[in-house]
């Protein structure tokens, strides 16, 4: 009679685990080239930029002690990257705790219980000769649990909480990769404030110069009230141009503090007087690049997440099959304690199949695999993103040098009439005044050439950005 009952329920059990195996077959994540293909814009196939091995981002080889301290104080003391630090400590201790739970689970206990039984209940206790209603029972023992993983639910628990650690030690790597992006444009920022507002000093002095000039000449009647009033309406356009340069400088400031970890009103820089000079850019034309954004990377993760997690609603489904004992002494007499006889042991297996609530584990099972669906399609959205991002920071970046080459000659043209006005004076064919004007005009040519560079060097940093990190 036990052999005809338990043959069915093996060839039922393997069979459900027959199905389960086939059902867990998740791919670790979609294929990154089937999402790209290999057509990338003209932007990044540019003659400017070269397909070899990519370069690091800037502010990992930038050759500045400043800026190198700033980093290093960025990464002990930022708050955000402590808060991510955190969360990761938190998922590697919550999978030490999921690693612990899956293996077998063993208790030991001892009580002391006053007990009196009723002599007039179930079982006519004051009826039997020589039984006491009123005792002490003394209990000690162990007992010990494990469930047997026929189906692979551990395997799929270690794998979802490897994926929620690695997804966590992502994120630090993303804050901190972001996070120095920050730095080295809130860096150049500081940097080209400051050196637009020694060029737009120079420039407001020598307007200021000219501004004077007219007055005098106004009074010995060769210059009328007109040019005055244009020389002091240019006078006051420059000076209305100052106090946004003294806020963008101080923003700049403030936010290299911030980033930093200290307070505003503490922190204290010395900047260099220019700008850093950038290494050459290189992309490496191929879908390993998209690979090397955290965004792309995270979303990998959070498809293994779901799929792991997937697995474990659909082995919801099937039964758990658990080994179970205990065993230790028990006695009324504490004198008989250690007597082999007061040992009491019991040993057992279990199988725990639920054959009905409803459809909730139906459900949730379809849920979860719904989460896996959205997992995917997010994972394509990351991928998109990626490209568009990189693409656009790359245009940006080959318009800002475009814009910074054209810059540069015009302040070489203003350079060159500078010095021939000061020729034309020296010489006695020219004036003091074309003299203050060119001046005043290289002074503008130089202003717009910083700022040139300064949009130049804050697109390169956004397409580096834009680029992520391979680690």
């Amino acid at each position: 009679m036990r052999q005809t009952m338990t043959r069915p329920i093996l060839i039922a059990s393997l069979a459900l685990m027959t199905t389960a195996c086939a059902s867990m077959q998740h791919e670790p994540a979609p294929a990154l080239e089937a999402e790209t293909g290999p057509v990338w814009t003209e932007y990044l196939q540019a003659s400017a930029i070269h397909a070899s091995e990519t370069a690091p981002p800037v502010w990992e080889t930038l050759d500045d002690p400043v800026f190198q301290s700033l980093l290093a104080r960025l990464d002990d003391s930022n708050l955000d990257l402590a808060v991510a630090r955190t969360r990761l400590a938190e998922a590697r201790a919550i999978q030490r705790a999921d690693e612990a739970g899956l293996g077998p689970v063993v208790g030991r206990s001892a009580s002391v219980t006053a007990q009196r039984i009723s002599e007039t209940g179930s079982l006519p206790a004051g009826q039997i000769p020589g039984f006491e209603t009123e005792q002490i029972l003394y209990e000690a023992g162990f007992d010990a649990s494990w469930e047997i993983d026929f189906f692979g639910r551990k395997d799929a628990q270690r794998a979802l909480s490897a994926a929620n650690v690695a997804l966590a030690e992502e994120q630090v790597d993303a804050v901190r990769f972001a996070l120095k992006a920050d730095l080295m444009r809130a860096y150049v920022d500081a940097i080209a404030s400051q050196r637009e507002y020694a060029l737009i000093q120079q420039a407001t002095e020598r307007q200021k110069a000219l501004f004077d000039a007219a007055i005098t000449r106004r009074e010995y009647g060769e210059a009328s009230d007109l040019d005055v009033e244009r020389a002091e309406a240019a006078l006051i356009a420059y000076r209305t141009r100052i106090a946004p340069l003294e806020s963008a400088a101080r923003t700049s400031l403030y936010r290299l503090a911030v980033l930093v970890g200290e307070a505003p009103g503490t922190f204290q820089v010395t900047l260099p007087g220019d700008l850093p000079a950038m290494a050459p850019l290189a992309i490496d034309l191929n879908s390993t690049l998209l690979r090397q954004r955290s965004d792309v990377r995270q979303a990998e993760i959070a498809y293994v997440q779901a799929a792991r997690a997937s697995d474990i609603a659909e082995l919801d489904l099937y039964p758990r099959f658990s080994l179970f004992g205990g065993g230790g002494p028990g006695t009324t007499d504490f004198a008989k304690f250690l007597d082999p006889a007061s040992l009491a042991l019991n040993l057992g297996a279990m199988v725990d199949w639920t054959l009905f609530d409803g459809g909730r584990k139906a459900a949730l099972a379809e849920a979860s695999t719904s989460r896996l669906d959205r997992a995917e399609a997010e994972y394509s959205a990351a991928v998109l993103s990626a490209m568009q991002d990189i693409e656009t920071s790359a245009a940006t970046w080959l318009k800002a040098r475009a814009v910074l080459a054209e810059q540069e000659k015009a302040t070489l043209t203003r350079a060159r009439l500078a010095q021939m006005a000061t020729a034309r004076f020296d010489a006695g064919t020219g004036t003091r005044i074309g003299i203050l004007e060119a001046e005043r005009d290289l002074a503008e040519a130089r202003l717009a050439e910083a700022d040139a560079k300064a949009g130049e060097l804050t697109a390169r940093i956004a397409l580096d950005k834009a680029l992520g990190s391979d680690r």
